[in-house]
């Protein structure tokens, strides 16, 4: 059976603990005690601080969020729902299976319960009825979800026809490990990723148990099972609208390389992540 407690349920858990103080504990036992990270401190200080304001900046370039209803995937602490709701969205409606951050979230939204409200559940089994939200959104989650596909698929059905599902993901074709912070040569086999995090000194467990090697192409593929025909790179829109990069050099150098005009599918091979807007199929069109 799947737990479903809306905010005022998790709000009972949330006492007297400082927010700020929480998050802190949170995610120290995150980067210093499950990954292991040595520069744990600093992964800290850049989590606490940098928020996804530049993503939803990106997002709202092409996609008008006033009056949206929106459901966010694995919303951790709610950053994403917090500022989708500064942006414009009517309601944000988050679910996650762990309490401890729901509780978290649920205490940042609490001065506006009525437009932001968290749930504890899965991704494989929504507590919402189909056709329920104009956007549903994932924030480097599906990477460590059990079924990529039943997720997807479960998206696209809360989501209204002619909605739009937005999912960010890693790319593990970049030689990159990007939660340990590592080297790491694209799909290494699972015992020799185990055998190396513990020669580091680092815990395997949450390695081997919570994260699945996916590409952008493994959810284009779960967006056509979906019934999801039209998708768009954000990435690769980016890279050919400068202005929509928010860090500088960045988009100066965007501007120099933008002649070059790479296909999309480049990009979803080149880049460490990828950044995939789709859209429901419409009342009547074809599935």
């Amino acid at each position: 059976a799947i737990a479903c407690a809306p905010v005022c349920a998790i709000m009972d858990c949330y006492m007297t603990t400082d927010v700020q103080d929480s998050m802190q504990v949170i995610l120290e036992a995150y980067y210093r005690d499950t990954l292991g990270l040595p520069d744990w401190e600093a992964a800290v200080a850049r989590r606490l601080q940098t928020g996804l304001e530049g993503q939803v900046n990106r997002l709202a370039s092409f996609v008008d969020l006033r009056g949206k209803h929106i459901l966010d995937v694995g919303c951790g602490f709610g950053d994403m729902m917090l500022s989708l709701l500064e942006a414009g969205a009517e309601q944000a409606t988050g679910i996650d299976p762990d309490l401890t951050w729901l509780t978290v979230a649920a205490a940042r939204g609490s001065r506006d319960s009525k437009r932001f409200r968290v749930n504890r559940a899965v991704g494989e089994q929504l507590p919402f009825r189909d056709n329920s939200f104009d956007l549903v959104c994932s924030n480097f989650v599906v990477e460590h979800v059990d079924d990529l596909e039943l997720v997807v698929g479960e998206m696209i059905r809360v989501l209204k026809p002619g909605g739009l599902c937005l999912i960010n993901c890693p790319n593990y074709l970049w030689p990159m490990e990007p939660h340990y912070h590592l080297p790491w040569a694209p799909y290494t086999p699972k015992w020799i990723g185990q055998q190396l995090l513990r020669w580091l000194g680092r815990d395997p467990h949450y390695f081997v148990h919570h994260i699945h090697y996916l590409t952008p192409f493994d959810v284009l593929k779960a967006l056509r099972q979906a019934g999801v025909t039209h998708t768009t790179n954000l990435l690769h829109a980016t890279l050919t609208r400068p202005d929509l990069i928010v860090n500088l050099a960045l988009r100066t150098w965007a501007r120099r390389l933008s002649f070059l005009r790479p296909p999309s599918s480049l990009i979803y091979l080149l880049m460490p992540s990828a950044s995939i807007l789709a859209a429901k199929p419409g009342e009547g069109e074809a599935r």
